[in-house]
């Protein structure tokens, strides 16, 4: 399927009641992109140890006895669940919209039993043993995991206390933010982390399409003004489409302390897509090596 056609239907879905239970109907039995495929699961465990490795290792928390939030869990849990093998104690996860899906958190939780000794194996780590159950809703979740699910609820205005959490988390979830309320949610994160806590935040600056119609390029949505983009943008798959510059700017505006700012740069095959697309006026001041740049991520301390 052309990405615009799916841009259309799913825009379509966005402006009916129920449209999201539609969205999800289409993508868990026409496209039939979930559950996600084995190499999916694997790659989130990865980035999910990769960042509870990374924070232990640049702050003083004592990962053994951890309340962590993350922000933009999605569908399966699966992030959740992978720092539930890492042994973190507690977790909250909030999500702007109701989008937990308990057959696909069931799938999760299979998967997880099936593959523990492979991923141990793979990361040189002993995991904690996941309970084979079946969840029915929020209160197994968390009464089987420590994990507490709560939406909907926005990340710029959680209600949470002060210096709640020990460290806070977001796998490809900024890009899906309007720029305008990105600032909002840093704030939010500075004031309920602990002195000493981080934020530790993985974006994905591909177009999303890309991975649906391999006839785009990861920098396609970069050819459109934000009057044409309105036009494909929706809030089932809002992408805001900022580079590395624009976080860059965001993050300087907090009062976070970066500890680690790393990148993931664009081949000779894409940087060459790149230079031949006809980039919109928008992004005319910003240099090729910036706007090729596919992937940030970002570990941001709260200082005592």
């Amino acid at each position: 399927m052309n990405w615009k056609y799916k841009a259309f239907l799913q825009k379509s879905f966005d402006m009916i009641p129920f449209g999201r239970n539609l969205n999800y109907f289409m993508q868990r039995n026409i496209t039939k992109n979930l559950p996600v495929d084995d190499n999916t699961f694997f790659q989130k465990f990865k980035f999910s140890f990769a960042q509870h490795k990374k924070i232990g290792q640049i702050s003083s928390l004592d990962m053994k006895n951890i309340k962590s939030l993350e922000f933009g869990a999605g569908w399966d849990l699966l992030t959740p669940l992978s720092y539930y093998m890492l042994a973190v104690k507690e977790q909250i996860v909030i999500d702007l919209f109701h989008n937990m899906k308990t057959d696909l958190i069931n799938n999760s939780i299979q998967r997880f039993v099936e593959n523990k000794s492979e991923l141990e194996k793979k990361h040189s780590l002993l995991l904690r043993d996941i309970p084979d159950k079946t969840i029915s809703g929020y209160e197994d979740l968390n009464d089987n995991f420590g994990i507490k699910y709560m939406a909907p609820v926005n990340a710029a205005k959680t209600g949470f206390e002060d210096n709640s959490f020990d460290y806070i988390t977001s796998l490809s979830t900024l890009e899906h933010v309007p720029e305008s309320e990105i600032n909002g949610i840093l704030n939010e994160c500075y004031r309920i982390l602990k002195p000493g806590g981080v934020l530790s935040c993985i974006v994905d600056l591909r177009d999303h399409y890309s991975y649906f119609d391999q006839s785009i390029s990861i920098y396609n949505f970069l050819k459109y003004s934000d009057k044409q983009w309105k036009l494909y943008n929706h809030d089932l798959q809002y992408q805001n489409r900022l580079r590395n510059s624009d976080y860059k700017d965001i993050v300087n505006s907090t009062k976070f302390r970066i500890a680690e700012y790393n990148i993931s740069e664009c081949d000779s095959v894409e940087k060459e897509q790149l230079e031949n697309l006809a980039l919109n006026d928008k992004y005319i001041n910003n240099s090729i090596d910036d706007m090729g740049i596919k992937e940030i991520w970002m570990l941001l301390v709260k200082d005592k």
